[in-house]
């Protein structure tokens, strides 16, 4: 074992770490001894220091400490008797530990290649090999690094069968490696076969791959680069030149990078479900090919396509999952789809990215970030839950294009919407750019509104509240000359043709006032329409429809309280709609918020109201206590559900300043169409009666005693405006000498 010929079967290094006792920081390792003399050491090494190797802690995760770490040395010292103190590129992230079988390899380099076979051209700087490389033997494992600028020029195999550079099971080639997280440090392969079709590389099953800052070329004619089922492989900041033909891409990892060709037919780039291409660009290929046609999703994710014979070439039974794509495909008929004859499909799709945190940057775990769709579905089309680090990610569909029976179809979506929300935080949403990906940070601030904080607890409170959408909109109407016994549930029938039944009377009583309607048909309710119970709840009951007093509004979504307070339904609203398993009612009010309003009830912190969404009005019926300063309408109308207020008129005798007893006074709104009040002091002088409050109203009247005592008054006018809070007036009355 060890390197000969071009063939590595072995590392340059591998053991079980001594102790570690000497090591200082977090970026040391101690050997055993120099890199010539190491136990398990197998020959064939240039040099007697480790500085420019490249080593493994804990080759694929053996060791109890964790993860494989791979690190460059940039310097070696002598440690206590035979060992070694190795400096490596960046800490650890995990610190090599004596006691917990921690291992290390170091890679043989191409300066050990080059001492076996005399490969390097001193004039160009390339060693060029006469030899195929091959890494790995399928029994052991080895290891060859190619970096630091290294130009490795590989044999010609003149062959379709026989590989020049070929990595077998237990193999692993390291192109580069990862310096905080960033490829660098790599090298150049190239390969000069003569014919388009003879075999170059290949990453055989149960091989391994770690290609940073790495370039192959194929100088001369698109050759075989193929990465098979079962091979272990990751690419990072990469180019591959004319590797295309039948290019092999299964189970590996391809991000930030190209893979170039000269534009033929013969040069499918091919992927399985195992595949990952992540901002890889394909120039001059002839796209992006699977190898049969079992079921399976592919994803690919931020890729460009340029000068390509083909897009995507379709086989059937697949399904392509691709992200924020860079091409010209718009329909179905861009893409290949002449082997389709059954099913397959292309989702174009969008990522959402986000972080959702407080205004302080504290992030917050098991946020719900939404994706809402209008144009197609009117629907949730993605639901997340943050993680630890406030982190969601995701993808919608744009464009869907499906292929049934081998016949194509195209479907475009757009109208989204994200929403964010979280139990105790104001939820937040935005109108997203269909064409466009989301990558942001999303803020939440506390909802200070909330006054039950327990979230099972305001759901289980408001448990018996309900979240109506009928198919068509409720309604609220004012009525007058009505007749009989007024009762929830009777069904009305209207002269122009219209139903519904009565959920609740919002204003007035039998006589006049104003009622909802659930249940409506797609009648319109006539401004002057009489009606009368038709159905459902027994009784009687009839009148006219009076534009004047209530003209008719319609309401898309209206809740039943079922008498619970309106801070009650507010708390459970929020409950539902922040639930990490949203139920239906929950989702629905996703739905209604879309991107335009954020929540169904808001609050002032004193009072509540309603606001529209995509032209649906919010109505709450049978609520129980709680000031309501309005609901808004499908048209974006409000309505103020009238309150009693107090009016009253105190009578004072102008010289003594006491009440006067029986005084009588008179008010009128201003335009004297309705007496507010019509009644007598009592002894105190204070005249009072209830008025139901919709919007504020002058009102003008008069004062007067007399003919009653001893004592008579000079009459005197009196005026005011009734508001949300009543109205109260004093007035002062001349005796008549």
């Amino acid at each position: 074992m060890g390197i000969a010929a071009g063939a590595v079967s072995s590392y340059a290094v591998h053991e079980t770490l001594p102790s570690q006792s000497q090591n200082v920081g977090n970026n040391q390792i101690t050997v055993s001894d120099d890199i010539q003399n190491i136990t398990g050491n197998n020959g064939n090494v240039t040099g007697t220091d480790y500085v420019g190797r490249l080593i493994i802690l804990n080759l694929s995760g053996e060791g109890s400490s964790g993860t494989e770490q791979t690190r460059y040395v940039t310097a070696d010292a002598a440690g206590t008797g035979t060992t070694r103190i190795l400096t490596v590129s960046e800490d650890w992230t995990t610190n090599p530990n004596t006691g917990t079988s921690d291992t290390i390899h170091v890679f043989y380099d191409m300066g050990d290649m080059d001492a076996v076979g005399s490969y390097l051209n001193t004039r160009t700087g390339f060693y060029e090999l006469s030899d195929a490389i091959v890494v790995g033997n399928g029994t052991v494992v080895g290891g060859l690094f190619v970096g630091n600028g290294d130009l490795v020029e590989i044999e010609d195999s003149k062959s379709s069968t026989v590989y020049s550079l070929e990595v077998q099971s237990g193999g692993r080639l390291q192109v580069g490696y990862l310096l905080a997280g960033s490829p660098v440090a790599g090298g150049y392969l190239t390969g000069i076969n003569n014919s388009q079709g003879e075999a170059w590389a290949i990453f055989e099953s149960g091989s391994s791959g770690r290609l940073y800052d790495a370039r192959f070329i194929a100088s001369l004619n698109p050759l075989q680069f193929n990465c098979v089922n079962g091979s272990d492989v990751q690419m990072d900041n990469f180019s591959i030149f004319q590797g295309t033909d039948e290019g092999l891409y299964f189970d590996a990892v391809l991000a930030n990078g190209s893979i170039t060709g000269a534009a033929t037919t013969t040069e499918p780039i091919r992927v399985d479900a195992g595949s990952s291409f992540d901002g890889v660009i394909l120039i001059g290929t002839d796209g992006l090919h699977t190898a049969d046609t079992t079921v399976a999703t592919l994803s690919i994710k931020n890729c460009s396509w340029i000068g390509n014979n083909d897009y995507i070439v379709l086989a059937n039974n697949k399904t392509w999952n691709v992200d924020n794509p860079t091409w010209g495909a718009t329909t179905n008929s861009d893409f290949e789809d002449t082997a389709v004859s059954g099913s397959a499909t292309i989702n174009d799709r969008r990522t959402v990215d986000a972080v959702v945190q407080e205004a302080d940057g504290t992030k917050l775990q098991n946020a719900l970030v939404n994706v809402y769709e209008n144009t197609q579905l009117a629907d949730l089309v993605q639901e997340l839950t943050t993680d630890v680090d406030g982190v969601a990610s995701g993808a919608f569909n744009y464009i869907s294009h499906v292929w049934t029976t081998g016949t194509g179809a195209t479907t475009t979506y757009g109208g989204h919407a994200v929403q964010a929300g979280k139990w105790l935080y104001l939820p937040f949403v935005t109108t997203q750019i269909s064409t466009e990906f989301f990558n942001g940070t999303i803020v939440l601030n506390s909802d200070p509104n909330i006054v039950q904080t327990t979230q099972a607890t305001a759901k289980s409170d408001g448990s018996a509240i309900t979240w109506n959408e009928d198919t068509n909109p409720s309604a609220i109407f004012g009525f007058d000359t009505g007749s009989g016994t007024l009762l929830v549930g009777m069904i009305l029938t209207f002269s122009g043709g219209a139903t519904g039944t009565i959920t609740e009377s919002k204003d007035g009583d039998s006589v006049s006032g104003v009622l909802h309607l659930k249940d409506r048909n797609a009648t319109a309710i006539g401004a002057t329409d009489t009606f009368s119970r038709t159905g459902g709840t027994a009784g009687t009951f009839s009148g006219t429809c009076n534009a004047t007093v209530n003209p008719v509004q319609e309401f898309s979504v209206w809740i039943d309280a079922q008498t619970l307070s309106y801070q009650t339904v507010y708390d459970y609203l929020a409950a539902i709609q922040n639930e990490t398993t949203l139920t239906a009612d929950g989702e629905s009010i996703w739905e209604w918020c879309r991107s335009a309003q954020s929540q169904p009830l808001y609050s002032t912190g004193s009072s509540f109201f309603t606001e529209r969404s995509n032209s649906k009005g919010v109505i709450v019926v049978d609520g129980g206590s709680g000031t309501v300063d309005y609901f808004t309408d499908d048209a974006g109308v409000t309505w103020t559900a009238p309150s009693t207020v107090t009016v009253e008129v105190t009578v004072l005798d102008n010289l003594t300043g006491l009440g006067i007893n029986l005084a009588h006074v008179q008010l009128y709104l201003d335009d004297y169409s309705t007496v507010v009040m019509s009644t007598s002091t009592n002894a105190s002088g204070l005249a009072s009666v209830s008025y139901t409050y919709t919007v504020d109203e002058d009102v003008n009247g008069w004062a007067r005693q007399f003919d009653i005592t001893a004592t008579d008054y000079v009459q005197k006018d009196i005026g005011g405006t009734i508001t949300d809070s009543g109205l109260s007036l004093t007035v002062r009355l001349d005796p008549i000498t």
